[in-house]
């Protein structure tokens, strides 16, 4: 055992050297990568350039599906042409003169399956063309190289409607080498701004972080998270100096969002003029969630005074509800500060919601003053749906569904048999389409015969959507009982209206219930309004 302790040790050490090794060489060589794209077309088979020229003709990437209701994008046969090319035709292409072809070529190496894409990717990572992009109904800019990335980050790419599959995508340690690479070269990606704002780098990065923060603003973010004693005074300074330039160039939005981000990750005694001032002379809007989660960082008499003006304001007199609420959630939810239970008890009683984490601090603190929200949480549920709806689109978490089902579980753990039946008057006696995945969603959670037999009946029945029959399938699936299934496929076969509606809508109904049953074997279901697998319909 202690020799493969001393072995597995040994090979870490190796591996890191190794790596080591290979970002010493690439940041060494990184000067001789093109700064100019040459292609010579002239060799090009006819099919391929017609390929190209179709790929070109818009000078736009699309997703393979695009609008409201996902039509195929006039791209997608295209690129599945281009796809089937030489591998080593594809690999040239990426160095196409034309962005648009060369953000195509990657994506078709990588629907091939291509898994030695990642010098292709270091070598793009100076490749600051940009590109129009359409996925789903959604247009923005890009640039090249962070179109590479994107399409091998992660599992999926650009999931706003329409998530993209990925053959092939970066393991950890190709990730850690891409950021190393990113970071210690002079470099305009978004990407570098992302990972500066979202990730936490190691002592190594230390020197190199303090270094670029005196031009990015993004990387203030990062040196802050050291939390080192002398670095609230740099960071000041820092922002201080680019003040200015942002205001100049119309991007304020972004300068307060990694200031106030840095502020709130270490809220020194430096900065609290500068959160009293901004809140003072501003009118809280969406963009200032990170401004209000570093005030409430702050544990002073000001700042509990301006805390006490903010939450206990007649919002409706002042804001727009719905964003406000989810702000001064935000700042709540990433408080520890324990004075500001009783703002979070407010929040909860007045307006009907709450988080996941805050629901578990009032318990934690109160639990007869959290029983009684939680008893008049559903009969209130209207006021929860669109007092927290702004929520999601602050922290993209789906804390919606989470507290949903955490209410509903912590209501079962006390009365199980109240429970069963306060889930059959939401799901069937007074019935509301608008909520009623958000309840199903909640009790498939509760694994009680009661709750199952009563989904399988409602398989019996027609549906006033027919999407409900796969949210329905999907909750029953979850439960992953061999048995369940077997009944659920019954009664869906005893359903009169897909009976008689035709038989491929039953006949499909029951592949997609196969379908999810291989798939849930391996894969953890989001929730029942996704539908799971991903299929098109």
């Amino acid at each position: 055992m202690l020799q493969n302790k001393k072995f597995v040790n040994l090979n870490y050490k190796l591996n890191k050297v190794y790596y080591g090794l290979i970002i010493f060489i690439l940041l060494f060589n990184f000067n001789k990568a093109q700064s100019q794209y040459y292609f010579d077309e002239s060799k090009l088979k006819p099919e391929v350039k017609e390929i190209l020229l179709k790929l070109a003709k818009d000078n736009k990437i699309y997703s393979s599906f695009i609008g409201l209701v996902g039509v195929e994008s006039p791209t997608q046969k295209s690129l599945d042409k281009l796809s089937k090319q030489d591998t080593t035709l594809l690999i040239s292409l990426t160095r196409h003169p034309n962005p648009v072809i060369r953000c195509y070529s990657f994506r078709a190496l990588t629907n091939k399956g291509f898994k030695n894409f990642f010098p292709l990717l270091i070598e793009h990572i100076q490749d600051t063309s940009r590109v129009e992009c359409m996925y789903a109904d959604v247009i923005f800019r890009q640039k090249a190289g962070d179109f590479f990335i994107d399409n091998v980050k992660f599992e999926y790419t650009n999931a706003f409607d329409y998530a993209m599959p990925n053959q092939v995508y970066l393991d950890s340690l190709q990730k850690y080498i891409l950021d190393s690479v990113i970071i210690f070269t002079d470099n305009k990606l978004d990407y570098l701004k992302n990972i500066l704002f979202n990730k936490n780098f190691n002592e190594n990065y230390y020197d190199r972080i303090k270094y670029i923060a005196s031009e990015n603003i993004y990387a203030n973010v990062a040196l802050s998270k050291y939390r080192r004693e002398f670095d609230a005074e740099i960071i000041l300074k820092n922002f201080e100096r680019k003040k200015y330039e942002y205001i100049y160039s119309k991007n304020t939005d972004s300068y307060n969002n990694c200031l106030f981000e840095a502020i709130s990750i270490n809220p020194d005694t430096i900065f609290w003029r500068t959160v009293k001032e901004k809140i003072l002379t501003s009118k809280i809007e969406r963009g200032d969630k990170n401004l209000v989660k570093a005030l409430f960082k702050y544990q002073n008499d000001e700042s509990e005074k301006l805390i006490d003006s903010l939450v206990k304001i007649d919002i409706e007199e002042t804001y727009i509800k719905h964003p406000y609420l989810a702000i001064l959630l935000y700042g709540l939810e990433n408080s520890a500060n324990e004075n500001l239970l009783k703002y979070k008890f407010y929040i909860a009683e007045k307006h009907n919601i709450t988080t996941p984490q805050i629901f578990n601090e009032l318990d934690a603190s109160d639990s007869i003053r959290t029983l009684k929200f939680v008893e008049n949480f559903f009969s209130e549920y209207e006021k929860f749906y669109y007092n927290f709806s702004d929520y999601h689109w602050i922290t993209y978490n789906n804390s919606e569904r989470k507290i949903v089902k955490n209410i509903l579980l912590y209501r079962y753990n006390i009365d199980p048999n109240g429970t069963c039946d306060l889930i059959k008057d939401l799901l069937i006696t007074n019935y509301r389409y608008l909520f009623f995945n958000h309840y199903l969603d909640a009790a498939r959670y509760i694994n009680d015969e009661r709750i199952k037999n009563l989904l399988l009946g409602m398989l019996l029945n027609r549906r006033k959507v027919d999407d409900e029959y796969y949210y329905i399938i999907n909750a029953l699936i979850s439960y992953k009982d061999k048995e369940l299934t077997k009944k659920m496929i019954l009664n869906l076969k005893d359903n009169l209206y897909l009976k008689y509606k035709n038989d491929y809508s039953l006949k499909y109904l029951i592949d997609y219930a196969h379908e999810c049953e291989e798939t849930i074997k391996t894969k953890e279901m989001n929730d029942v309004h996704d539908y799971f697998p991903r299929v098109n319909f």
